[in-house]
């Protein structure tokens, strides 16, 4: 679900925890409240986002600057900028971290 946009998350993300909990049961996993597991994966979805926003300008693994330096984020005019496009794994990188931390974001505001 991570790394699903937040149009489908909000819409979604209900439905498929609940409905891979009620598979995991049916072939023989613990039957677990599905109210209680939305809820891990909304707080699972905050933790990360707040997580993320810790890492930036720490030189950590996850570090939004890993992949471009802060400077260069002065010419990014958005999330189609060609930045996220290259065909590089360090744009793959970077695409992965700041669409994870802006999706994220605009799924917790719903």
């Amino acid at each position: 679900l991570s790394l699903a946009g937040a149009e489908m998350r909000v819409a979604y993300t209900d439905a498929l925890v609940r409905c891979y909990f009620e598979t995991l049961a049916n072939f023989g996993g613990p039957r677990l409240d599905p109210v209680e597991m939305c809820l891990r994966v909304a707080l699972m979805d905050i933790a990360y986002i707040i997580g993320s926003i810790r890492l930036i300008g720490t030189d950590k693994p996850g570090d939004v600057y890993e992949y471009l330096p802060k400077e260069r984020y002065a010419d990014v005019k958005g999330l189609d900028d060609p930045v996220f496009a290259e065909d590089t794994v360090e744009a793959l990188m970077l695409r992965s971290v700041v669409m994870m931390l802006v999706e994220g974001i605009k799924t917790w505001k719903g």
